[in-house]
């Protein structure tokens, strides 16, 4: 049974796997999931996109939209939601819409929310 095992784990470690487990006769991990954001994120980006959105709040009451949908999209992308649940719940109150019309609409108002942003401060 071990020398099958053995085998195994050596064809999967060939091939790139990367096992969670320190040893495989212990029940210990080499990293927790309670360590997932400790090791992936930095205070300083959490910290970058919180004045993000706080940004894109201001730009939602300072901007004059070119329409009803415009607004509505950013309204919602302000509040961090993503472009497919954007598109679901606009399209429950008949908009024409998706997320890649979503995601346009957002890279550009971005983009000129990033010049009057620069302009006000």
């Amino acid at each position: 049974m071990k020398a099958l095992q053995r085998k195994w784990y050596k064809i999967l470690r060939d091939d790139g796997f990367v096992d969670i487990e320190e040893f495989h006769d212990q029940p210990y991990l080499k990293r927790w999931h309670s360590n997932y954001f400790y090791y992936r994120h930095t205070p300083e980006q959490f910290a970058e996109i919180d004045e993000y959105y706080s940004c894109a709040r201001r730009f939602l009451y300072r901007y004059e939209f070119a329409s009803k949908l415009e607004r509505e999209v950013w309204a919602m992308h302000a509040e961090g939601i993503g472009y497919r649940e954007i598109a679901a719940a606009l399209k429950k109150k008949r908009f024409k819409i998706n997320k890649d019309i979503a995601n346009k609409m957002v890279v550009r108002l971005v983009e000129i929310m990033k010049t009057t942003s620069d302009a006000d401060e």
